[in-house]
């Protein structure tokens, strides 16, 4: 018993001593958590983390491995003790461990290895380990919005250690609370590192987009490029047409790096491996250029000019591969961050387009002295004019537009991004004329001008008419390269002349119908003297009428008020006691759970009279031994003996007696409440039906109600229409009979107005020959 309670003691002991171990991590774990999420930056929450976890697990090193996509990764951040190798930087390339470990790391897998070589490793594993003095390591992974970021990694150095379960529980939730701390932080700076960029390529988009050549778009780009990503170089290299070599143009370098610009050069393997990619919109990030599977000459050639890291996005012009916007890390290796990939790449873009629309801007000015020289003055005038100027290549399918100027936009409200890239087919409309569209076509097959004028439709879907001057741009060669289009907006004169044609239009079909019309007015006149009188008599009947059905349809309006009141009142009832009826309803069903209540406790008791019925079976049999006993025994005890015997008996009877009443009892219970169960289900089906009942009865009221309103509303308008008919018959009487006054007049003016109509007519029609002229 002794060894029993000393072995009891001791686990005792043991136990307050986990307990306590647990006490101190969870401490510990929420004092780090405050930290990490205090932090300035995410620097600052990799060291207090590597800091305080290697302080409570007591460990020689612990570190921070922020992994890459390809498995591979870098030292962050590391605490480690005195006398044993710093590491943190380090770059480390494990081929094994994206393909067999990554995924399970993924999946939250937690690694405690308490001696390296006995726990199955490779042998390049081992001797990486040996290398940083390791001898047992502790490994969770890191996961940032549901990514594997890195993993958090404890050494021991010094010797072999068994990692304790509360141990690796710690070790495991802070590197939770780790990734937590980083998923916010990595939005808060890259909500802020966004902004930022964006109003960057803003500012640089619109200050090249204000250069006025190529050369100061390049250098304005390579001089901010390189501000905003803080790299140390950025440069542009201009491919030359046989794609193998090139020259930096342009370049902003930091001082004491060397530097490239004019430098040409030539690598035979660019042209066959690399310029197809860049022409599809290649963007080449490499981190370090010693991992980047690069051939030797192109890596020496990096190494001379300082590179580790370098960025590489093409610039496209009119379609074609212009060069290579690159930046450079010269100073260390950088990964480059998708921000920034974004950023340098969109910026190609925005060059791509300003060196566009320079190149455009040179073509728009030949072609404007081109056009002004050999068209007539009233085409010079257009052309000094603010028009709507477009290019369209003639060197591509379909003529695509490749320039439109700021009076384009504002005549058809397409901006340039909206026009660029597509023919100019997209102003026109299902009514555009068709004999000017069939001498645009005509006029560009055979490479000459032409101007017309068609109705054209702008963004918005009004139509617009323009006045079209089209001239071919020749090359040194003599052949078409591009058409210029230049677009005047006439769509006011356009639309004076067509209300003008409309206008004429229309009074010479009045004039020939009133000129007919009016010769028969004279003979209707009379005819209509004679039946007027009638006329004013049937218009007074009719008022008469009117006001009758006004009456009536007042009286049943009021008709219909009072129903609706009754109607009302009924649903009031209704309600009423609809809320009695399921008020009682749930009394009943209260009823009904707690008689439920009784059959299970009726049960209960049912169940405790088992053991009470063995007691007393069990008692009977015990006097009946004491009994037995007693007749063997001759002295005094015998009667002690038979004393008990006879009281146990005793009360084994009276508790058979009290069972077989309890039972009774239980057996009434659950008669009753059976009986009550089928009672209260039959009144449950009756409540139901009758409340089904009272909802329909609701429904039928309101639907009444409806119906009533319906009425009301039909019956109001009804007297509104009549007492405007009342008023109109009213006036129509009284205009009736100042007719009859004037018919009388009317036969000698109808006279004097064929003679006028007849001059009218010969008017417009000159008018007419004067709208078509113009």
């Amino acid at each position: 018993r002794l060894a029993i309670q000393s072995g009891f003691a001791l686990d005792q002991v043991n136990l307050l001593a986990e307990r306590r171990v647990e006490i101190e991590a969870e401490q510990w774990l929420s004092q780090i958590t405050r930290q990490i999420r205090d932090a300035r930056s995410s620097e600052e929450t990799l060291e207090a983390t590597v800091q305080q976890a290697r302080q409570v697990l007591k460990a020689d090193r612990v570190l921070f491995f922020r992994l890459e996509p390809n498995g591979e990764g870098t030292v962050a951040a590391e605490s480690v003790a005195a006398g044993f190798p710093e590491i943190q930087g380090v770059q480390i390339v494990d081929p094994c461990f994206k393909e067999r470990h990554m995924d399970l790391y993924q999946q939250g897998r937690v690694r405690a290895i308490d001696n390296i070589h006995q726990a199955n490793l490779t042998d390049c594993h081992i001797e990486l380990l040996q290398r940083y003095a390791v001898k047992a390591n502790l490994v969770t992974p890191v996961l940032c919005d549901g990514q594997l970021m890195g993993l958090l990694i404890a050494h021991q150095c010094s010797r072999p250690r068994t990692w304790q379960p509360s141990e690796t529980s710690f070790f495991s939730r802070l590197a939770t609370q780790l990734g937590y701390a980083l998923d916010r932080r990595r939005f808060a700076v890259d909500e802020a590192a966004e902004a930022e960029v964006e109003q960057a390529l803003a500012k640089i988009t619109r200050q090249i987009r204000e250069a006025a050549s190529a050369e100061m778009i390049l250098e304005t780009t390579v001089r901010e490029a390189r501000q905003v990503l803080k790299s140390d170089r950025v440069l542009f290299f201009r491919l030359k047409p046989n794609g193998s070599s090139g020259v930096a143009t342009a370049e902003s370098v930091a001082p004491g790096l060397p530097q490239t610009l004019g430098v040409e050069i030539a690598d035979p393997c660019f042209k066959d491996r690399h310029i197809n990619l860049y022409r599809q919109g290649r963007v080449r990030v490499m981190d370090n250029i010693y991992t980047a599977n690069l051939s030797d000459c192109h890596l020496e050639l990096l190494k001379q000019f300082g590179v580790q890291s370098d960025l590489i996005t093409p610039i496209v012009q009119g379609g074609q591969l212009l060069g290579l916007l690159i930046t450079h890390q010269c100073s260390r290796q950088r990964a480059w961050q998708p921000i920034e990939v974004n950023f340098f790449s969109r910026l190609a873009a925005q060059v791509g387009y300003a060196l566009d629309q320079v190149h455009l801007l040179e073509h728009v000015q030949q072609a404007r002295q081109q056009l002004e020289g050999t068209v007539d003055p009233r085409g010079r005038a257009f052309a000094a004019a603010n028009l709507g100027i477009t290019m369209a290549d003639a060197r591509q399918p379909d003529y695509p537009l490749i320039y439109c100027n700021p009076a384009f936009e504002a005549i058809t409200g397409y901006s340039q991004a909206e026009a660029i890239g597509r023919n100019c087919r997209f102003l026109q409309g299902a009514d555009t004329d068709v004999a000017a569209l069939d001498t645009i076509r005509k006029a560009i097959r055979e490479q000459r001008e032409c101007q017309v004028r068609l109705k054209n439709y702008r963004k918005d879907g009004s139509p617009i008419w323009v006045e079209l001057k089209m001239a071919p741009v020749r090359d040194e060669q003599g052949e078409v390269t591009h058409f210029i289009g230049l677009q005047m907006d006439v769509s006011t004169i356009q639309q004076s002349v067509q209300q003008m044609r409309s206008a004429t239009q229309a009074l010479i079909q009045a004039a020939q119908g009133n000129h007919a019309a009016i010769s028969l007015l004279s003979s209707d006149v009379s005819t209509q003297a004679e039946w007027l009188p009638s006329v004013l008599g049937d218009t007074q009947a009719l008022a008469t009428a009117i006001r009758e059905l006004v009456a009536k349809a007042q009286q049943a309006q009021l008709q219909i008020q009072q129903a609706n009141q009754i109607v009302q009142l009924n649903d009031q009832a209704i309600h009423q006691t609809e809320s009695e009826v399921l008020d009682l309803w749930g009394r009943l069903l209260e009823a009904a759970e707690k008689v439920k209540h009784l059959q299970t406790a009726s049960l209960k008791i049912a169940g405790m009279a088992n053991p009470i019925n063995d007691f007393a079976a069990q008692t009977s049999i015990l006097a009946m031994n004491l009994t037995v006993e007693a007749g063997r025994t001759e002295n005094g005890s015998s009667r002690l003996l038979l004393t008990i015997a006879e009281s146990v008996r005793t009360l084994a009877q009276q508790a058979e007696t009290a069972i077989a009443e309890i039972q009774q009892v239980v057996e009434e219970i659950q008669t009753t409440t059976a009986e009550a169960e089928a009672v209260m289900e039959e009144q449950d089906e009756s409540f139901n039906t009758g409340t089904q009942r009272l909802e329909a009865m609701r429904q039928k009221f309101a639907e009444m109600m409806a119906m009533n309103a319906e009425n009301d509303q039909l019956v109001e308008e009804i007297a509104q229409a009549a007492a405007a008919s009342m008023d109109t018959s009213t006036t129509l009487s009284r205009t009736m009979q100042e007719m009859m006054a004037i018919v009388s007049h009317s036969s000698e003016q109808s006279t004097a107005a064929t003679s006028t109509c007849t001059e009218l007519l010969e008017a417009v029609q000159i008018l007419q020959a004067n709208a078509d002229s113009l």
